[in-house]
């Protein structure tokens, strides 16, 4: 499930961060997944403009199945994805740059 809002205030932290080319064309999509034993919040890039492999993710949230109880588990993944991008934009900023050719 994709979370628009969330890629909203990733672009907004891009921008604000003077990274408004990221934000326009690296971010490609915020979603959860989930591999069997573990729910994940990635980030996706934009393959098309990074140049890296379809499948590289940023991993902004992560809960093992037993950990998840009701849907505040869900809204902690939420909030720490929020946490993880706000306080490691460095790393995002890496992980979306385009890949040197």
């Amino acid at each position: 499930m994709a979370l628009p809002f969330l890629e909203r205030e990733l672009r907004l932290a891009l921008r604000r961060a003077g990274r408004a080319d990221l934000a326009e064309h690296a971010v490609g999509r915020i979603a959860f997944t989930d591999d069997g034993s573990e729910v994940f919040l990635h980030l996706f890039h934009n393959p098309a403009y990074t140049g890296k492999l379809a499948g590289t993710v940023f991993v902004l949230a992560h809960l093992d199945h037993e950990e998840i109880r009701s849907l505040q588990d869900y809204r902690w993944m939420v909030q720490e994805a929020r946490h993880t991008f706000r306080d490691n934009l460095d790393e995002v900023i890496r992980f979306l740059q385009p890949r040197r050719r």
